[in-house]
């Protein structure tokens, strides 16, 4: 018995290696506490290391497999025991207790690696992020819990995002209106303190310390909310609306895009999207424009994708408030509505080619800035900055 520590450097006939699966092999990446150092190349090597150190032991048999579910949770394999099943052509061999395939079933892996897949429905957000890094999408369709910031530098930034959506919930529900500068940022600020107790029970985990910063960002939110909606001497209020969406027709079928659009503020006869509280739960922050202009899109092994982190932002953020103009003038007969009709048609393109891209099966890395905010670069077996030079 031993670890991949104690077994680097012995050679056995026989090795078994238990527990390679997705949460285990290779680790996650814990962020370091309480200053923040940017290790995750370092911890991605000496997993790879450990791994191969496994490998490297045995000199005639080297079985590797995993558990489905124990008492937490269910599980996949590692990327690391599909990538060596791929190597070798050799496809995972699955076997059941019959007392329990019923209820396994659905976590059943597949024998080959991950291909092409059709699907009826997106989310607006999944496309940008795959616009952005193919491989970052590949992770988390194959695992449900890839798709969550879990580490407490994330948390801070989905504490805001949910306390803005505490304080549009309750100016929804209380029906507050509001006219001028002032007076707008005083009806956002008492939302802000009826919520506070809400959005502690929900992240408490964060320190007091953390919340100082939590709120100064809401606050700075709500404050350029306030001069921008304030300037004009409108009344303005809170509404909650239902998700929009894009329809586009890719290879002789219709394909559905939610647009996850929460909450608008109403201003005169206008409606406006607002959509930071999404930005935090998607992308955590927004990203500074580049000093440097860029293409629009650029390719990655064969894929087009975004430049960077700002450009994958801004396109999403123009795609929400275009499906959701598009939605609340298609009844209209005026040059907004023609105009953002245009604009519609010409985002269906654009998604129709992502949607392409994706149902193609091929999902290279795209190295950047954003592999920071990354919630599955623990789990990516990704490229250092060095190799990627």
């Amino acid at each position: 018995m031993a670890t991949p520590e104690g077994i680097d450097g012995y050679q056995k006939d026989i090795v078994f290696f238990l527990g390679v699966d997705n949460q285990r092999v290779p680790l996650p990446y814990t962020e370091p506490w309480p200053f923040y150092i940017n290790k995750i190349d370092e911890h991605q090597e000496k997993e790879r290391y450990f791994f191969l150190a496994v490998v490297r032991s045995a000199k005639q048999h080297l079985h590797l497999s995993y558990a489905r579910a124990d008492e937490e949770q269910k599980y996949r394999p590692s990327l690391y025991m599909e990538d060596a099943a791929t190597v070798f052509g050799m496809p995972i061999e699955e076997k059941f207790d019959l007392q329990e395939i019923d209820e396994l079933e659905d976590t059943s892996t597949p024998s080959r690696p991950l291909t092409q897949a059709r699907r009826k429905n997106y989310d607006l957000a999944e496309i940008a992020h795959f616009g952005l890094c193919p491989f970052r999408y590949k992770l988390e369709r194959l695992d449900f819990k890839a798709r969550q910031y879990r580490d407490k530098f994330q948390m801070r930034f989905l504490a805001q995002g949910e306390w803005i959506n505490l304080v549009f919930q309750h100016l929804v529900e209380q029906k507050t209106k509001a006219k001028g500068e002032d007076k707008i940022l005083k009806m956002f600020f008492v939302a802000i303190d009826a919520a506070r107790q809400n959005v502690k029970l929900k992240f408490h985990g964060l320190r007091d310390l953390d919340w100082v910063t939590v709120e100064r960002y809401v606050q700075r939110d709500f404050i350029n909310a306030a001069q921008f909606y304030g300037k004009d001497n409108y009344q303005i209020s809170v509404e909650s609306v239902r998700p929009v969406k894009y329809v586009v027709t890719n290879n002789e079928r219709i394909v559905q895009i939610e647009v996850n659009v929460r909450y608008a503020i109403i201003k005169g006869r206008y409606s406006y999207p607002y959509i930071n509280n999404l930005m935090r739960e998607e992308w955590l922050i927004s990203p500074p424009k580049p000093k440097v202009e860029s293409p629009e899109y650029m390719e990655v092994d064969g894929v087009k994708v975004f430049p960077g982190h700002y450009h994958a932002v801004q396109w999403w953020q123009n795609a929400i408030r275009t499906a959701f103009n598009f939605e609340r003038s298609r009844q209209q007969n005026n040059d907004f509505a023609r105009q953002q009709q245009q604009n519609y048609q010409k985002q269906q393109e654009k998604i129709g080619d992502f949607i392409q891209a994706i149902e193609a099966g091929h999902y290279p890395k795209h190295f950047g800035e954003h592999c920071l905010y990354c919630p599955v670069r623990g789990e990516c077996l990704g490229l250092s900055e060095e190799e990627n030079s």
